[in-house]
Parts: C-alpha cells; sequence; structure tokens
C-alpha cells in the first residue's frame, strides 16, 4: 500500500474509530521547521475552535512493519481523545495560559514562510517563536504555535509574549550542560589517540533537561556568562540542532585553523532538515 492510499483508508477507519458526527477529518501537509512540509490528518470537531493535526509518518512506519490499518487507527483516536478536554478549552482564555507560553528559536532564513503567519522576535540569524505548551511528561511535550491569528483572537499585542515566555520556559525546562563524552553514541571513537581524546573531552552540550528545543537555553539570564565562568574561557557555540548547542572552548592547546576545521566537520554533520539551526558557529567572550 502506497503512502496516498494509507492516507485514504486510515481517514475512514479513524472517522469510525471516532464515531463522531461532528468530527471531520482532513488530509493536510503541515509546515514545519525548516520549510519542512509533513503530510498528516487534521481533525475539527464542530463548534471548536482548536483543529489538531497528527502526522502520518510514524504511523506509515508501522503500516509497513505489519501493523493494520484497524490498530494504528485505534492508537490514533486514542491519542486525539487522550488530549485533556479542559486543556483545551483554556485556549479560549489568554489569562489562563500565561504560565504555559514558552519559546523556541529557529533558523530565520530558512522559515520565512512560517514566520509570515507567527509573532517573533528576531534573534542574530535566529528567530524566537512563541508557543503554548498544553502538556509536558516522560513521552515528550506538546505545544501550540502562538499564530498571528491567536493574538488577534485573544485581544493581546505581540509584545507581551517575550516576557512570558522567558520567564516560563527557564523554570518548565530547565538548562542541563553535559560533556559530549557522555552523549557519544560510538564508544569506540574514544579509542583514538590521545590528543584527540584530550580534544572529546574539552566539549560540552548545552540543552534543556528534555532535550527538546533546548537550544534556546542560551537565552536564558546568565547562562552563557556562567559557562564562561566556569570554562574560564571564551567559547564558540556550535548550533548543532535546535535542540542542542555544542559548547567548543576557545584553548590556545589548539590551533584556531584546527578548532575551524571541527566547526566545519561538526556543522557539516549537524542535522536533519527539520532539526537544522544555523550553518555557524557563534562566539562568546
Amino acid at each position: 500500500m502506497n503512502f496516498k492510499e494509507f492516507t485514504e483508508e486510515i481517514k475512514i477507519a479513524l472517522k469510525e474509530k471516532l464515531n463522531r458526527d461532528d468530527i471531520c477529518i482532513y488530509s493536510e501537509t503541515a509546515l514545519k521547521n525548516n520549510h519542512t512540509l509533513l503530510p498528516g490528518l487534521l481533525i475539527e470537531a464542530a463548534g471548536s475552535n482548536i483543529m489538531y493535526t497528527i502526522p502520518l509518518k510514524e504511523y506509515y512506519e508501522e503500516l509497513k512493519e505489519g501493523v493494520s490499518i484497524q490498530k494504528i487507527a485505534a492508537e490514533m483516536a486514542h491519542f486525539y481523545q487522550s488530549i485533556d478536554s479542559y486543556e483545551i478549552a483554556q485556549l479560549g482564555n489568554f489569562d489562563q495560559l500565561r504560565e504555559k507560553v514558552i519559546y523556541r528559536i529557529v533558523n530565520q532564513e530558512k522559515n520565512q514562510v512560517f514566520l509570515r503567519s507567527v509573532p517573533y522576535m528576531p534573534y542574530l540569524d535566529l528567530a524566537i517563536t512563541f508557543h503554548v505548551l498544553i502538556d509536558n511528561n516522560a513521552s515528550g511535550c506538546a505545544a501550540l504555535t502562538i499564530s498571528n491569528r491567536h493574538l488577534k483572537y485573544w485581544g493581546i499585542d505581540s509584545s507581551e509574549l517575550y516576557p512570558l515566555a522567558h520567564a516560563n520556559t527557564k523554570r518548565l525546562f530547565p538548562s542541563v550542560i553535559n560533556p559530549f563524552v557522555d552523549l557519544i553514541r560510538f564508544p569506540e571513537i574514544m579509542n583514538e589517540n590521545e590528543p584527540f581524546r584530550s580534544f572529546l573531552s574539552t566539549l560540552k552540550i548545552l540543552s534543556n533537561r528534555n532535550q527538546s528545543y533546548g537550544a534556546s537555553c542560551i537565552l536564558y539570564n546568565n547562562v552563557l556568562a556562567d559557562l564562561g565562568k566556569e570554562l574560564q574561557h571564551n567559547f564558540y557555540l556550535l548550533p548543532y540542532t535546535v535542540d542542542e548547542f555544542l559548547i567548543l572552548p576557545e584553548n590556545q592547546k589548539y590551533p584556531r585553523k584546527f578548532l575551524m576545521e571541527i566547526v566545519e566537520s561538526v556543522l557539516n554533520d549537524a542535522a536533519e532538515k527539520e532539526q537544522f539551526l544555523s550553518s555557524h558557529p557563534y562566539y562568546y567572550r
């Protein structure tokens, strides 16, 4: 079964599983980070201002692994029904959302189309976007992107978003800094020669506790300043993905040319299209 056939069949099966006359299900291609287009199903309930999109890519992979259409439809129905109706109802009242407004950072150039429809703040060559946190648990976090349409509906100005998001994101997603070697997927790389092992031991990773859009931690008060004090060096911030920055101390032990070769290698290997943040390092001193 090809993807188009799967989309049509799963729409019918999901409609049957939900068994609600007030729900319409449409095929939709969602515009995600870095102009990545992801096919999904848009579920709209009559009388509701909220529309929910379920991405189809992972479910299609399940089908190819032998999972039946009916079982996949049941999973999707359960996922949709598990959304807390109280939380969804709150989206109509901005006063109830103030402590749930968060921010993320994305590449500005690669998101020009997306940024036309949302409030954002330029930051270097990046863009700070704003979201409402719907759920945050061990399985991950779900967030609604705040659009210009939401601002109009709530009757608020975009200038209100950053102070709220700045306080909330740091509180809800505390920053963490880990040694890079702790996250190396291939331990054999540490069997390289001593100078290389020594170099790797200087690298750190800055993210948040969830490791989701953790690159925004560079916006937190004093995070970079405190890191500079700890390292006792100026340092490079390598935008590995939207989820994290690699921290590379500037050390006289390693020539600048060598460091720049490492930077180029890291950024060339950095991220899938949707996770890409930037193609060049930032320097902090």
